[in-house]
């Protein structure tokens, strides 16, 4: 149960190496302590694919407030999936100085294939799958940083986003809005395309025959700066990077950017790498 959970969000690589940094004296496929898995756990939830958004602290509002409102609670999450318990619950609240940290989980009706025993045909089952919602707020940049699982397509995902932070908060009678306000990421993004933080997937190319223009694979990670064009649009902010994916060579991290305040993780990068992209943006938002 938990194992499989902590399989499912994490690279083979990266759950395997959890045993040593948590001291368990054994391998991952043989521990036999379920609190191991379950502290294990705890990690895997907060990384994996992931839509990302930052939130900023209202002028004139205090923090301690919210601070002073929550209680801390002992990671417990919400496994083995229970018949009615699809509502969302918290999982863990900690709490350090003027930061605070948040887990939340729900369960979302999910289509799944599934083989049959034989492998020659497969059957299109329901089940309940398990979200995550972390929530982690950081005193020195006054910025909420929030990630959740994937959990739809389009205008849900930013629909289901706000919905979780508001039923979190409502849980302490807390008006989430009144406190916090979303962040667009546009601009950054931008920037750290300038640096070669990130990359394009594709550049601008031209038809001249045609008359169009169209986009085509970018193969190395100074395509979308030796491309004029590409280049000018991008530092004017006129590149269209919605729903393009980015690449970062360093981490092999991908992500996308929707809309203008939510970005999405393609891959399932480990906690390093996903606590160190969101540090890079907290310190320039």
């Amino acid at each position: 149960m938990y194992k499989s959970e902590i399989e499912k969000r994490l690279n083979k690589v990266d759950y395997r190496r959890l045993p040593n940094l948590l001291d368990i004296d054994n391998t991952f496929d043989n521990i036999t302590d379920e609190e191991h898995y379950i502290n294990m756990l705890s990690i895997a939830d907060t990384c994996g694919i992931k839509y990302i958004s930052f939130y900023k602290l209202n002028d004139n509002q205090n923090i301690t407030d919210i601070i002073n409102t929550l209680e801390e609670i002992n990671y417990t999450p919400n496994l083995p999936y229970i018949n009615g318990q699809e509502g969302l619950s918290i999982a863990k609240i900690s709490k350090n100085h003027n930061d605070f940290d948040i887990l939340t989980n729900f369960y979302q009706i999910n289509e799944v294939w599934v083989k049959s025993d034989d492998g020659r045909s497969q059957t299109l089952e329901t089940i309940q799958e398990r979200r995550v919602v972390h929530i982690s707020y950081d005193s020195n940049s006054s910025i909420l940083v929030v990630s959740i699982d994937p959990i739809g397509l389009g205008a849900s995902i930013s629909e289901r986003l706000t919905l979780s932070l508001e039923q979190t908060f409502n849980l302490y009678n807390i008006d989430f809005n009144q406190y916090f306000t979303i962040l667009e990421l546009e601009t950054t993004i931008y920037d750290k395309i300038d640096i070669q933080e990130f990359r394009p997937h594709k550049i601008i190319n031209k038809d001249e025959i045609r008359n169009i223009e169209f986009l085509s694979e970018a193969k190395n990670p100074t395509d979308s700066l030796v491309d004029q064009d590409c280049y000018i649009r991008m530092r004017s902010n006129q590149l269209d990077l919605n729903r393009m994916k980015l690449k970062n060579d360093l981490s092999n991290m991908s992500i996308e950017l929707f809309g203008k305040d939510i970005i999405r993780i393609w891959n399932k990068s480990n906690w390093e790498q996903l606590d160190e992209f969101k540090r890079s943006f907290v310190t320039v938002l």
